[in-house]
């Protein structure tokens, strides 16, 4: 049974400095794509795990990842109660920057990154990049939430059919896609639908929660309950 409420803000209440999500910065930037609220989907995760009877080893999915920034930032910031982050969209090149950026929640892939930033540094002495590598530092203690993450992004199509998802959701946040920068690329009549009845299969039919942000500006959110 679905239950759809409208969330409002009463998780995050402090004034809390994101600048380290910031795409661009360590966290790479999906062409076509926007980078969705840090603030926001923080407390849109909150929210979801309040909701939830199980509050650790959740698996976590976005069927619309684009760059996988939602999905990296809240591995970082909620790692502790997330076991698995899945992550897939239709654009095959946006999924080449979301398999980098969910990398970085993994020692090996945020190692990697790191070595770049500093060859840029060493390279070009910006204080940018200076700045990247102190958001590196303070992304590896937050990473250490994170024990042994089970991590995959995935080129597919969520109106087609239901995603190759090894394990069942607990969670579903997405940011469907709207407006003139990013648009619905498929032939479905009604996308959104379609995209809900096929994540009913990969759910967590004893506990699970839909959230979709479904409008411009990110001011409406629709949170579908599943029990």
């Amino acid at each position: 049974m679905m239950k759809e409420d409208r969330m409002n803000y009463k998780y995050e209440t402090e004034n809390k400095d994101y600048r380290d999500f910031a795409s661009g910065r360590v966290l790479l930037n999906a062409k076509k794509t926007t980078a969705f609220p840090i603030r926001m989907a923080s407390e849109i995760m909150q929210h979801c795990i309040a909701s939830l009877e199980k509050k650790e080893s959740l698996t976590l999915y976005d069927p619309c990842c684009g760059g996988a920034h939602l999905l990296t930032a809240m591995g970082f910031i909620h790692g502790k109660a997330i076991k698995s982050v899945y992550g897939s969209d239709f654009d095959r090149d946006v999924i080449e920057v979301a398999t980098t950026n969910l990398s970085l929640l993994t020692d090996d892939g945020l190692i990697k990154r790191e070595n770049q930033l500093s060859s840029l540094f060493d390279a070009y002495a910006k204080e940018s990049h200076k700045e990247a590598l102190e958001s590196v530092e303070r992304l590896r203690s937050m990473s250490a939430q994170m024990t042994s993450p089970i991590i995959s992004s995935f080129t597919w199509d969520i109106t087609s059919g239901p995603p190759p998802v090894n394990e069942k959701a607990d969670i579903v946040i997405t940011d469907i896609p709207y407006g003139n920068t990013v648009g619905w690329q498929t032939t479905s009549s009604d996308p959104v639908q379609d995209l809900l009845g096929h994540l009913e299969p990969i759910m967590n039919k004893e506990d699970s929660i839909i959230a979709i942000v479904s409008e411009k500006k990110k001011r409406s959110l629709m949170i579908v309950l599943k029990k």
